[in-house]
């Protein structure tokens, strides 16, 4: 059983002259530092439409959660394109794109190409990198296939 109240002083003074000096604690009491933590959740890469001569613009649209709990700015945004085992296009953008804790938010990139491809025969591998309110530094690297694929 507790018992709450005050304590005689005779006590107190005794406690505080017994044994040597130790550090304080609080009992319960956690230190943590809050991060900020991206996911790509998806990945889609548009139709293509031919550009200059001999260039074709695609379109990568990216899903991106903060999932915890404290804002980010997304600082860079680098994808990587393969057909195949063949780089298509790599590329590479600063957006300075801020998402608040627990939120959702779309980005589209548009890269060209001087090749053609079917955009379910592509490979894009995507890393974003962030920083987050407290100063934290982070990044996350997914890869996505079968665009245009629809599962029914």
């Amino acid at each position: 059983m507790c018992r709450t109240g005050l304590l005689p002083a005779a006590f107190v003074i005794a406690a505080a002259c017994a044994g040597s000096p130790t550090a304080p604690s609080v009992v319960g009491v956690t230190s943590t530092t809050e991060r900020g933590i991206l996911k790509v959740e998806s990945l889609g890469v548009g139709d293509v439409a031919q550009s200059a001569p001999g260039g074709w613009d695609y379109t990568v649209t990216a899903r991106l959660h903060e999932t915890g709990g404290v804002d980010v700015t997304v600082t860079d945004i680098q994808i990587q394109v393969l057909l195949g085992s063949t780089d298509l296009v790599t590329n590479s953008t600063v957006p300075l794109l801020p998402l608040p804790a627990h939120s959702v938010r779309q980005t589209e990139l548009v890269f060209e190409a001087a090749t053609h491809a079917d955009v379910s025969a592509l490979t894009v591998n995507i890393t974003v990198q962030f920083v987050d309110a407290n100063g934290n530094a982070g990044s996350v690297r997914e890869s996505f296939t079968g665009f245009g694929a629809w599962d029914y």
